[in-house]
C-alpha cells in the first residue's frame, strides 16, 4: 500500500508539512496536531486517579484518557485506557469512518 501524502502543518498559514520544523507538536496537542481542551493535564490526571490507573477495557495499567463520545468535555465522558486499547479503539473508529466515505 502506498504511503499517504504529507499532511499540512496544522498552524494556519504555515507552508510546511508535518512534521513541521517551525511548529513541533507539544504534549498539549493531541494526535494529528489537535489542541487538547483547556486544563487537559489536570483533567487527565484526575481521570487516571479516578480509575485507579487501570485500563477500563482490559485491566492493564492505564496511561491514556479516552473520550467515549468525541467532542464532549465532561468527566462522565472520559475513561482510562492502556496505550494498546486506546490505539485499537482509535483504529476501529478510523476504519468505520473510512467505510462510510
Amino acid at each position: 500500500m502506498p504511503d499517504r501524502a504529507p499532511a499540512a502543518c496544522p498552524r494556519p498559514g504555515c507552508p510546511h508539512t508535518t512534521p513541521c520544523p517551525q511548529h513541533p507538536r507539544t504534549w498539549a496537542e493531541g494526535a494529528h496536531g489537535r489542541t487538547m481542551p483547556p486544563g487537559w493535564h489536570t483533567t487527565r490526571r484526575r481521570i487516571l486517579n479516578r480509575d485507579g490507573y487501570r485500563c477500563q477495557q482490559c485491566g492493564a495499567t492505564a496511561t491514556e484518557v479516552d473520550h467515549l463520545v468525541r467532542g464532549i468535555e465532561a468527566d462522565w465522558n472520559y475513561r482510562s485506557l492502556c496505550a494498546p486499547c486506546h490505539r485499537a479503539k482509535t483504529q476501529a473508529e478510523a476504519a468505520a469512518a473510512r467505510s462510510l466515505a
